[in-house]
């Protein structure tokens, strides 16, 4: 224990310096992040398909050509064996390629299509958190191999190495990864490119590209867990003698990690009061007031961010014909991302929303965000931030 005790005091100290140094920064407004600061890290079609797709546009905003496009296909191989004409080329965001079939083998929208006027295309699809659907990268397959002449899939993820069946498989068809399509990763090969954009932009001494590139960077850093360390604090733990502590502090993270959660819970649970019920789930929460309830208000995640609405409290859908847009509630009816969310589906007859809040994205394992478990007036900023917004929707559902 004294072993442990005495690494932990060591690795504080590391990270006290660490503190000190960035605070300094802070005052410097070096960790001014436009991204960050419009909690926009995640957002994958407003913030990622559309910042990578305006890179690669010859006829964006960013006054650089088609100098970033070729950059993009030096970097990945797959792109060399098509005969891309970048001078020509057009940049599409949610390429609408008709509606989704009933056997989901057909229709879709495409995150990024790049074309050029030799009938050549490049199909991105990007995923940051989101799940793979029914037979996506299949359909973007189909209408490939159907509209052009030479074309690549790109599959393209924090790090994963391939797409799962449910989105490459129909029938007797399973798409096959580096055949029909290819994995990239935001960890490798776009930190790659972006490097050598922000390197063609310095070299133009174009500074406002060359500014949010370096802005980009460090959040896809940090999505992909590829932020810089602490040297010293590496150091400390690469030391030979520390390993059994070190190890033993890995095995107990996850118990870690949820003990923080359920503390959290426990004072969300406290400040909402004695007459409201709270179920904590993973990483997620249901509040209700009845002992009987047929609704909760439901706090979860999905590949947006973490969001809040009103749904069944047995998790049934409900009648497609009960909805109505003018049921959604103003505390979740809003612009709180870029755009109104108001997701009034089966299961979410009321609505739902982002939280519009900087942790709103916590989800198990970003550990990006867990002063919000750990730093009390953080916490208690965002439990006050969570109890008004729950009353108002208590209030608003009556």
């Amino acid at each position: 224990m004294n072993d442990l005790q005495d690494l932990l005091s060591l690795i504080q100290e590391q990270v006290e310096k660490r503190n000190l140094e960035l605070e300094a920064c802070k005052k410097r407004g070096d960790l001014f992040n436009i991204f960050q600061v419009l909690h926009l890290e995640r957002r994958e079609t407003i913030t990622h398909s559309a910042f990578l797709a305006e890179l690669l546009n010859p006829n964006g905003s960013h006054g650089m050509g088609a100098a970033c496009l070729r950059s993009f296909i030096q970097h990945i191989p797959c792109l060399q064996k098509i005969p891309f004409d970048t001078t020509s080329a057009n940049v599409y965001i949610e390429y609408y390629i008709g509606e989704i079939s009933s056997d989901y083998s057909k229709g879709g929208r495409i995150d990024i299509l790049i074309s050029d006027g030799q009938n050549n295309s490049i199909i991105i699809e990007n995923k940051i958190d989101a799940n793979d659907q029914p037979k996506q990268l299949y359909r973007y397959y189909q209408f490939a191999s159907t509209n052009y002449k030479n074309y690549c899939i790109l599959y393209l993820t924090p790090d994963k190495e391939c797409a799962s069946e449910l989105s490459t498989k129909h029938n007797n068809t399973n798409l096959i990864v580096g055949e029909q399509y290819f994995a990239i990763q935001y960890r490798k090969e776009i930190l790659e490119w972006l490097s050598d954009c922000q390197h063609i932009a310095e070299k133009e001494q174009n500074n406002t590209l060359n500014i949010i590139i370096k802005q980009y960077i460090s959040i896809i850093k940090t999505i992909t867990n590829t932020m810089e360390t602490n040297d010293n604090v590496l150091k400390i733990m690469l030391r030979e003698e520390n390993a059994p502590s070190i190890l033993e502090i890995l095995k107990s993270a996850p118990q870690w990690e949820e003990q923080i959660f359920h503390s959290f819970i426990e004072k969300l649970h406290e400040a909402l009061g004695k007459d409201v019920h709270l179920e904590e789930g993973d990483f997620t929460f249901k509040v209700w007031k009845r002992q009987s309830p047929q609704f909760v208000i439901s706090c979860t995640y999905d590949g947006g961010g973490r969001y809040i609405g009103i749904t069944s409290a047995n998790g049934t859908p409900f009648p497609e014909e009960s909805l109505d847009k003018t049921k959604c509630l103003p505390s979740i009816y809003n612009d709180n991302w870029g755009k109104q969310v108001c997701d009034y589906t089966i299961y979410w007859p009321y609505g739902c929303a982002y939280l519009d809040h900087p942790y709103g994205q916590t989800k198990k394992g970003s550990y990006e965000n867990y002063n919000l478990f750990i730093d009390s007036k953080e916490r208690e900023k965002f439990i006050d931030y969570l109890v008004k917004l729950i009353n108002n929707i208590f209030k608003e559902a009556q």
